[in-house]
């Protein structure tokens, strides 16, 4: 594409905004793509990022927007946080680039929502075959996280049906105290997803658990050059909000692709790391709800508590 027919298409998407913070991602995409800032290492400081915003304003007056550098700075630190933006910043002073994969994830989302619930059914169906990655996968890290943590007993549940909707987590995780000869019991459950899509509804798996769950957590997979992009979304306050954890299970960004766009790939369990994005806090429950989820899992006699699920070896 000709220089003259890039402006044009730029002077376009200015107009289409009139709002300041679209016209700095705008520019912002836009310089830096001329800047050949594309990777990491070819990261822009803020003020090479401005100083070509100057360059371009001198050179288009006609359609470029006049911003002050302090605004132009502040807004660019804020937007390369936002999920819907190529822009990415590692960290404070790190510099700005854009991140392709950012742009690959939208196109994959997007062919993936115009999907047929035929078409989705038959991928799952054919899955099985192809031997794609499923939740089951990620259980045996988690599980070690949870061992890590020093919990005496870990199972997975995630075959459980009889406590209810919403009431049966994938992973769980026992502390066991003896307290004047009798056993106190800490309960950690983890509700385990591939993704972050649809967080805004499969979060709520876990917030269910916590009336019976003292800690209970939502895992799952995300690429680890784009944490800061989580931070634009409402999954934290969430979390915050509702009293739930939040367990990033850390991936190389090719790998991601890959299950996003739902081809096979092979997970190794060594290369993968557990963030724990949001702490669970300790939540108070109620006696007939433990009690009926200890049930569940037939644990209610002494003898059956020491020997469930799996210990450290």
């Amino acid at each position: 594409m000709s220089e003259f027919k890039e402006l044009e298409k730029l002077k376009k998407e200015l107009e289409n905004y009139a709002d300041r913070s679209s016209q700095i991602r705008i520019l912002a995409e836009y310089l830096l793509e001329h800047l050949k800032a594309t990777t990491i290492s070819k990261s822009k400081s803020s003020h090479e990022v401005f100083k070509a915003y100057k360059d371009l304003y001198d050179s288009n007056p006609e359609f470029i927007p006049i911003i002050p550098e302090n605004t132009f700075i502040v807004s660019l630190s804020k937007v390369s946080s936002e999920q819907g933006t190529k822009i990415n910043c590692p960290g404070r002073r790190q510099g700005y680039y854009l991140e392709q994969l950012v742009q690959t994830i939208e196109k994959i989302e997007e062919e993936t929502k115009k999907e047929t619930e035929v078409k989705e059914k038959a991928v799952e169906e054919d899955s099985k075959s192809k031997s794609l990655i499923q939740e089951k996968s990620l259980y045996p890290i988690l599980k070690s996280w949870l061992f890590e943590k020093d919990y005496d007993r870990v199972a997975d549940v995630s075959n459980l049906k009889s406590n209810g909707k919403w009431g049966n987590p994938d992973l769980v995780g026992l502390k066991i105290e003896d307290i004047y000869g009798r056993p106190e019991v800490e309960i950690t459950t983890i509700e385990v997803k591939l993704t972050e899509d649809n967080w805004e509804q499969w979060i709520f798996e876990s917030i269910a658990h916590t009336r019976f769950s003292n800690r209970s957590y939502f895992a799952f997979l995300y690429p680890e050059n784009l944490f800061n992009k989580l931070d634009s979304t409402d999954i934290k306050l969430y979390a915050e909000h509702f009293n739930v954890g939040v367990l990033i299970i850390e991936i190389e960004g090719q790998e991601y692709l890959k299950i996003k766009s739902k081809d096979p790939v092979d997970l190794n369990e060594e290369k993968l790391r557990i963030i724990e994005y949001h702490q669970a806090p300790y939540n108070q429950t109620h006696i007939k709800f433990r009690k009926k989820f200890l049930k569940a899992l037939d644990i209610l006699e002494l003898n059956k508590l020491y020997r469930f699920g799996e210990e450290l070896d």
